[in-house]
């Protein structure tokens, strides 16, 4: 709720760099923290945390002024397909034959150098930015509100009467508890496995995406209806997946990627 606030009221371009260069900085320190204390380490996660929560809801406002209606499904599934997190899985298994430190290292490194990246390409809008064509800035002018106006109160009363505020709320904490939970026998020791498996939950989002783009530019489901079904499916066959684990453990990597896959 904070990052989506704040986005809304200062430049989602430099919030977006904010978010990465404090994890990233925090992920360097990681290794320093825990040889003063465990406890510092804690801190650490925590403001890793916050500062990844503003993250992702100022991602969505970045692209609410960059991306088309008709594209934004693909440019958000690819933005966060989490493919770093599917490569940390199995990099980091190499990564710490040289000292678990040296994955905080390395991938702290890459987040800095990604965040300044960032700083040079990127804009808070197309018509500031200097690296596309006026074809192209003129196509996203005509295709987007690049000056959108918000309302500044935001209905707090109504939101949490909403029965389809807390549908997600609930379907998504639910399904994020039931798939850290299992993995805690898992993870730690087939950890470049859980990497490889992420995989499909990558190549699955960035299909689905296109899949949800394609029904929309058809006209052969609406805007609402695209969302509603994916976002059902998307809970629905994870859903069956967890319950299959549970009856049949012995088949959990089968349950376990069809699940991941189908988020």
């Amino acid at each position: 709720m904070l990052g989506g606030y704040l986005s809304l009221k200062l430049d989602s371009k430099k919030l977006i760099a904010t978010s990465i260069l404090i994890g990233s900085i925090l992920t360097l320190l990681t290794p320093i923290a825990a040889s003063l204390n465990h406890k510092i380490v804690y801190v650490c996660r925590f403001l890793i945390g916050i500062s990844q929560g503003i993250f992702l809801p100022t991602l969505f406002t970045f692209w609410s002024i960059w991306a088309p209606s008709a594209e934004r499904s693909r440019v958000l599934a690819i933005s966060t397909a989490y493919i770093d997190f599917s490569l940390n899985g199995i990099f980091s298994t190499y990564l710490c034959s040289l000292g678990w430190s040296s994955t905080f290292y390395v991938f702290g490194t890459i987040g800095i150098l990604i965040c300044i990246i960032w700083m040079i390409i990127a804009s808070k809008s197309p018509s500031e930015n200097r690296f596309i064509s006026d074809k192209e800035k003129n196509y996203l002018k005509k295709e987007i509100d690049n000056n959108p106006t918000f309302n500044n109160k935001i209905p707090w009363s109504a939101i949490m009467k909403s029965q389809a505020f807390w549908s997600l709320v609930i379907a998504d904490f639910s399904s994020m508890l039931g798939f850290t939970t299992i993995l805690r026998e898992k993870i730690f020791s087939e950890f470049n496995l859980y990497g490889l498996f992420s995989l499909f939950f990558v190549l699955n989002k960035v299909f689905s995406s296109f899949l949800g783009d394609k029904l929309i530019e058809s006209k052969i489901l609406s805007i609402k209806n695209v969302r509603q079904i994916f976002t059902s499916l998307g809970f629905l066959f994870p859903m069956i997946s967890l319950i299959g684990i549970f009856v049949e453990y012995s088949n959990f990597y089968i349950f376990y990627t069809f699940g991941l896959a189908t988020m």
